[in-house]
């Protein structure tokens, strides 16, 4: 268990991005399909893709769905970083 005020350090395997798109952009099924593909080329850096989910807000004028706005990536191992 992590103390208060530790930073973890484990590796994972799910990227979550925020504030990465917005409504407007994901309305359009051209410019959703254009994301999904951007964010797919950057996750493959990072290791073997599983799955990408990005949420789309409701066509219909029903109420904007959670996770609107956010990418999350799923990988199935990842590549080793070296930083120095």
């Amino acid at each position: 268990m992590l103390q208060p005020g530790a930073i973890d350090t484990t590796a994972t395997k799910i990227i979550c991005l925020t504030q990465v798109v917005t409504k407007d952009e994901l309305k359009d099924d051209e410019n959703y399909e254009d994301i999904l593909e951007d964010i797919k080329a950057e996750c493959v850096k990072f290791g073997s893709l599983v799955n990408v989910v990005i949420p789309r807000p409701n066509r219909d004028g029903e109420p904007t769905p959670p996770g609107v706005g956010k990418v999350s990536s799923i990988l199935s191992h990842l590549l080793l970083i070296h930083t120095t």
